[in-house]
């Protein structure tokens, strides 16, 4: 007798309730198998080595990269979250695999569900950590557990219930003592702090709480600057350092080296081949020097404000590294390649010495023949070449870019007004909106919510006097949501892919960053704006469109 022939038999003798129970069996093991065998269709799997033409030579930008709509939760991209809402691409799931770590798992902590091999589920929103209110990990009878997954410590700065962060910021001394007020806010730390308690209020970085060091630099000191560098990367040994502005240009090749994330929200003093060779340990919201002023180049080109027969074009730069690399390789080359006559007069590092030396350049652009200025250096010394400029009775156009970020109000404010009437420039940034009457981002405005919810002032001049504090506002977020995306017990390596996956973001600094692989500073929109001397101020006249390079 078959088998077959066997079961129906029993079924006809056994007892109905016995043949019930075993049918309804038999379907659960159906269903069991089916739902393993059927491959998730819904996850994305984001390629490296895609081009963009609207990034050329930036490998890993998708061309097809979607719109950024602004969320009514703070920081949001596409899809609305319930913490701080950066979705995926597309709205799907986002499996970016790190080597030796299976992507196949999938760990529920709260809200979201993480793949241990980086990216979340977008819908339920980055944040992997407990909901706002939940108990410390570390409060008695408390397992030191996300989901299913136990804390471990994971990485430098990373124990089961804490992760460490620096913040560097900027020594105002030798600004100082050039005369130039910077007029940047003085709560900077109480600013910070308010920052690191909103976010361990809402849980942390799955479920670590976030503890923190402040370092302050001379960002033109190469010798201070390593001197932080040594002091964050291998003695406090933190996780990540948030960048205030204490180091600049090629000072933050050390963190790079180091392997341990610099985020700057203002990277123009910073070239592209200085974030290549970071490999996803330098990051910005904004673009990199180079970025900067090609894209300053290409619109100034088809506006004609530059160009053949339009006069020659006077550069003032400084020595200041990698500086002189991107004029030599990237700047000059190119401009000279759409015919524009150009002329450069190059300053020192050194604040007092380049102020010295400015009218000597000013002589120097004014026997050339130059009709046209384009400043690359620090504020103050464009600030002391127009002032020299206006003795000599020399009368250029003048031109600025956020190199150097001359073309924020709390860098051109102390430039004769008169001289600087009507000066164009084009900026990733949010500068020049207020004037406009245009409202703060989302990101501005929740910046601006966690410092008045601590008791300090809100934002009221974003690129003038709360600058600063925007960028630190900035570089922490950014950190966070790429942190909240990693695998629980995270490492430096998982941060980096974690962020290589976002696509677009909006941030508070820049109107518009898009982060992939091999693609790690942002300024992917510009806006044109002009000076006013009625207001000592930049106001926008154009609003933003999408970057040349």
């Amino acid at each position: 007798m078959t088998l077959g022939m066997r079961i129906r038999l029993w079924a006809r003798q056994a007892p109905r309730l016995h043949v019930v129970g075993a049918a309804l069996t038999a379907v659960a093991v159906m269903v069991a198998f089916v739902v393993i065998a059927v491959p998730d269709d819904t996850t994305q799997t984001v390629a490296a080595g895609s081009n963009s033409p609207l990034y050329p030579g930036l490998p890993g930008v998708s061309p097809a990269a979607p719109t950024v709509t602004e969320s009514t939760v703070p920081g949001a991209v596409g899809a609305t979250t319930p913490d701080l809402g950066v979705a995926a691409p597309g709205g799907t799931t986002v499996t970016s695999p790190v080597a030796g770590r299976a992507a196949t798992t999938t760990v529920t902590s709260g809200p979201l569900a993480v793949r241990p091999g980086g990216g979340s589920t977008t819908g339920a929103g980055p944040s992997a950590g407990p909901a706002p209110g939940s108990p410390s990990p570390s409060s008695p009878g408390v397992t030191p557990t996300t989901g299913s997954v136990a804390r471990t410590a994971s990485d430098q700065g990373v124990t089961a219930d804490t992760i460490k962060v620096g913040f560097l910021l900027v020594s105002f001394a030798n600004l100082d003592a050039a005369g130039f007020a910077f007029g940047q806010r003085q709560d900077r730390e109480a600013a910070i702090k308010a920052y690191v308690d909103d976010l361990n209020k809402r849980g942390g970085i799955h479920g670590r709480k976030v503890v923190y060091t402040v370092v302050k630099s001379d960002p033109f000191n190469a010798a201070a600057n390593r001197q932080s560098c040594v002091k964050l990367t291998a003695d406090e040994k933190v996780f990540a350092v948030l960048n205030g502005g204490g180091a600049v240009g090629s000072n933050v090749a050390c963190y790079a080296d180091a392997k341990v994330p610099n985020i700057f929200a203002t990277s123009q003093t910073v070239s592209e081949a200085l974030y290549r060779k970071g490999n996803g340990y330098l990051v910005a919201m904004g673009a990199s020097g180079t970025r900067s002023l090609l894209n300053w180049a290409l619109f100034a080109l088809d506006t004609g404000a530059i160009g053949p027969g339009k006069g020659k074009l006077g550069i003032l730069s400084d020595e200041c590294p990698p500086d002189p690399e991107m004029m030599e390789q990237d700047f000059k080359p190119f401009l000279r390649s759409k015919g524009v006559d150009v002329v450069e007069a190059r300053v020192s590092c050194d604040i007092g010495l380049a102020q010295q030396q400015v009218p000597g350049a000013v002589l120097q652009m004014r026997q050339a023949g130059v009709t046209q200025m384009f400043f690359a250096v620090l504020f103050p010394a464009a600030q002391s070449f127009i002032q020299q400029a206006e003795a000599q009775s020399f009368k250029p156009k003048y031109h600025v870019s956020d190199f150097w970020a001359l073309n924020t109000d709390f860098s051109a404010k102390n430039f004769p007004a008169a001289a600087f009437d009507r000066t164009k420039s084009i900026s990733f940034s949010h500068s020049g909106e207020e004037p406009a009457g245009v409202p703060y981002s989302e990101p501005v405005k929740r910046c601006g919510k966690i410092l008045s919810d601590a008791g300090l002032p809100g934002i009221t001049n974003q690129m003038g006097t709360d600058a600063e504090i925007i960028v630190l506002c900035d570089s922490f977020t950014l950190w966070e949501q790429a942190a909240k995306r990693a695998p629980v017990n995270l490492t430096r390596a998982d941060w980096v892919q974690s962020l290589s996956t976002f696509g677009p973001y909006a941030t508070a600094y820049a109107e518009r960053a898009v982060y992939a692989p091999g693609k790690f500073n942002g300024g992917d929109s510009y806006s044109l704006l002009e000076w006013r001397k009625e207001c000592s101020c930049w106001v926008q006249i154009r609003k933003h469109e999408p970057a040349r390079v």
